[in-house]
Order: structure tokens, then sequence, then C-alpha cells
């Protein structure tokens, strides 16, 4: 009782700190749990697809329950900004169910459906004579009155194409990337190449050294024409001098 008396202040700081750390633990708890359970429950997935054999575009719409509890939906459709579309009757008639059937998802399932290009057209409406596209969005209403919804940008692009389409008075058709060519393995032959020689420019003493032959040639041939005219005119005198020359003794023996 001493030890009790002595350590009281201490004991008594002991207790306070895990009364609030109990305390803290239990608000974090509570706050979480809150959250979840007020958090969005349904998961919208909405996809712009093509049948692979019709090649017709079409709206393929999922609606995911992320909590544990099984969520009864008593309308889902398609809203247009502030108008809502309900296809309640379409998802019934896809999976043959009765006007009164309920439409339950379980806990971590999903549901889905598909909405053909006149069923997306009837989401479009007129204002003021003019057709109204706004933003897209999946909603569904469970069975407690709660709305959730999710925006479905895919779904919007495929409902402007069937706008254009309309306006223009031609059908639809899906907006495809175009096949790109095949490539052939055979070697193309490639254009001959060339090659390119570049002149420098000359310069002032090349320029001279090539001239200079050229205004000697017309010299040489002078020389040479010259040499020749002395070499005809040198040969006669030749010739007569080696002509052989009687003598006084062979001319007194023809007289005889």
């Amino acid at each position: 009782m001493d030890w009790l008396n002595e350590h009281s202040g201490l004991l008594t700081i002991i207790c306070s700190v895990l009364i609030i750390a109990l305390l803290a633990v239990t608000i974090y708890i509570v706050y979480d749990v809150r959250k979840k359970i007020a958090s969005q429950k349904i998961n919208f997935l909405g996809l712009y697809a093509i049948d692979p054999n019709t090649r017709v575009a079409y709206a393929k719409l999922t609606f995911g329950n992320k909590s544990i509890n099984n969520l009864g939906i008593t309308e889902l459709g398609v809203k247009n900004g502030g108008v809502n579309f309900p296809f309640t009757a379409e998802f019934r008639a896809q999976h043959r169910l009765g006007d009164s059937a309920r439409i339950i998802i379980e806990p971590r399932c999903a549901i889905e459906f598909k909405l053909s290009t006149d069923d997306l057209k009837k989401v479009i409406f007129e204002k003021n004579g003019k057709k109204m596209l706004k933003t897209l969005r999946l909603y569904a209403i469970d069975v407690a009155g709660s709305c959730y919804q999710g925006k479905v940008k895919a779904i919007k692009r495929l409902v402007r194409e069937l706008m254009i389409a309309e306006e223009k008075g031609v059908p639809h058709t899906p907006t495809l990337m175009l096949p790109q060519p095949a490539q052939s393995d055979e070697i193309q032959p490639q254009p001959e190449q060339r090659e390119e020689t570049v002149v420098a420019p000359e310069t002032p003493l090349e320029t001279l050294a090539r001239t200079e032959p050229a205004e000697e040639m017309p010299q040489q041939e002078e020389k040479k024409t010259e040499e020749t005219a002395v070499d005809v005119a040198v040969q006669p005198e030749s010739e007569e001098k080696e002509a052989p020359v009687e003598t006084p003794s062979e001319v007194e023996e023809e007289t005889e």
C-alpha cells in the first residue's frame, strides 16, 4: 500500500494515456467503417464495343457491387446532363426477367447488358431546336433510394458519332484504324549513287602556269616552219655540188 501511495501519480498518468489511446483507436475504426458504408458502392464501366462479325458498334455497360452485402437495384440507365433515361426494361428483356423481378447484385459481383445504336440515340434530347449532348453518366438507384452514378467518356464518343452521322444523313461507321500495308521481304534495288567531284577554285599562280604554255606553242610552230623552209632551200644546192665535174682530158677523148 505504501508503494501505491508513493506512485499513485505515475499510475494515474499511465492509465490516462491508455484510455486516450483506446479512445483514439475506437474513433478511427468508427470513422473508417462509416466512410466505407457511405462511400460509392457501385463501380460503373461503359465500353465502346464493335461486333467482330457484323462490324456494328454498340455500348457495353457494367455495374459492379463493391460492398460486402447484396445490393438491390430498382432502376438503372444513362444520364445525359441532368436528364435520366432509364433502361431497366431493356436489362430485364436481355436477361429474360419478369417485370416484377428484382435486380440483385451479389457482393463482389457485377451485372452487364448492351445498348444498340438505336437505344443510344434515345439519350439525345432537343432544347430550343438543338440536339443536346452533355456529360454522360451511368446511374443506378438501390432499394433504399440512394442514387449512384459514374462518368462514361467512351459512350459519349459513340453517341457523338451517331449524332454526326445522322446530321450528314449517312449510316454510322465505327472509328477504326486503317490497316497498314504489308511490308515485302524483297530487297528493292537502290538507285546508284554518283560521286560528285568538287573542283577547287584556281589560284592566280595556277592560272598563269596554265596559260604560259599555250602562248609558247605558236612560237614553237613558227620555228618549225622556218626550219623546214631552210631545209627545202638548202637541198638543191647540195645536189648541184654533188654532181660530177668533167676534166679537160675527158672532153678531148670525147671529141676524138
